[in-house]
């Protein structure tokens, strides 16, 4: 839970771009309404690293091999558009999982002058509140300056409730040339975010590092990597490439003409276009085709999917001589 915590809400800090300056302010780093992101985890987190800390770094990251399967897709939404409501909400993560592992997670954040900030999670399955929120995003953030917050929160499931306290701290400590298997970005800044959490009452403490890394312009976190140890000393690495939905599907066509449900799709995708569709054909991010067909005069298409692996794929098509593409997700 706490894990999970924590890479919630670390995801929020790299959602708009920051300067190529050692400094950031509040709306370098603003969430953009509407935006759609994917966080695939990485294979074998075990067998790679965050790389260093400091100024000039080239972080390698491009043997960080992702799973279309595993991760989150994430839209930043307005407090009206939520179906669970919470006073003094200014914004809405929804977290869809592409597999059937976890619910869909609402995180609730408020805003002050000079801070954003968690007050509420929310699931079908458990629901964790903060009447001490931790404020480690006071701006301006500096690099190599350290934000330090105390917190609590209540998590509360199946009737029960368990109450912690935390110690957190946030600083930029590193600047560089972030490679990836989606590209090389410069002008990188690599945020560290540390934290320990313990029963109220308690002794027994879990600690966390996650790194996140992210570009000035760039809507969204372009990498990261946590480690975590539990109280009993156990160690849980993971890490997670995060691709805006439109990069990752580089050929998707905001076309009004065209309509496909539901998305994401566990059995069926239904499309339906204006003019006559020729050929289409199923990719997976990697453009591997997993299903086609060549000789076609229709109008709409009902795809069986059913049989794909949860995950993003692209959907092409033509009409009239001309070749589109857009996006989709199948999960159960």
């Amino acid at each position: 839970m706490r894990q999970k915590k924590i890479h919630i809400a670390l995801f929020i800090l790299g959602m708009a771009g920051a300067s190529e300056a050692q400094t950031l302010e509040k709306n370098d780093i603003k969430p953009q309404f509407h935006a759609k992101y994917a966080g695939l985890r990485i294979e074998n987190p075990l067998l790679t690293d965050p790389g260093d800390s400091g100024k000039n770094v080239v972080w390698d990251f491009t043997n960080w091999q992702t799973n279309t399967g595993k991760g989150y897709l994430y839209t930043l939404l307005t407090p009206d558009e939520c179906p669970i409501k919470t006073t003094g909400t200014a914004w809405v993560l929804q977290t869809y999982p592409m597999d059937d592992s976890l619910s869909i997670t609402y995180d609730f954040y408020a805003e002050t002058a000079d801070s954003y900030y968690r007050i509420k999670e929310y699931t079908d399955l458990w629901t964790i509140n903060y009447p001490t929120p931790e404020k480690v995003y006071l701006f301006p953030l500096q690099y190599g300056k350290t934000n330090a917050s105390s917190s609590s929160y209540r998590f509360n499931m199946d009737n029960q409730t368990w109450d912690y306290s935390a110690k957190s701290s946030l600083v930029i400590d590193g600047m560089g040339l972030l490679k990836t298997q989606y590209g090389n970005f410069d002008n990188i800044l690599r945020i560290k975010y540390s934290s320990e959490d313990w029963a109220t009452g308690g002794t027994d403490t879990g600690h966390s590092v996650k790194y996140i890394w992210y570009k000035a312009g760039t809507a969204h976190p372009l990498a990261e990597y946590s480690i975590y140890t539990d109280p009993k000393g156990t160690v849980i690495r993971f890490g997670v490439i995060y691709v805006e939905m439109n990069t990752l599907f580089a050929k998707h066509d905001e076309n009004p003409q065209i309509k496909f449900y539901p998305n994401p799709a566990s059995t069926k995708l239904h499309f339906e276009c204006e003019n006559l569709i020729s050929k289409y054909c199923i990719k997976d991010i990697r453009g591997k085709i997993i299903q086609a067909e060549i000789q076609l005069s229709d109008r709409s298409l009902n795809l069986d999917v059913s049989q794909l692996e949860s995950g993003m794929y692209l959907l092409e098509y033509a009409t009239t001589g001309k070749e589109k593409a857009v996006p989709f997700v199948v999960a159960r």
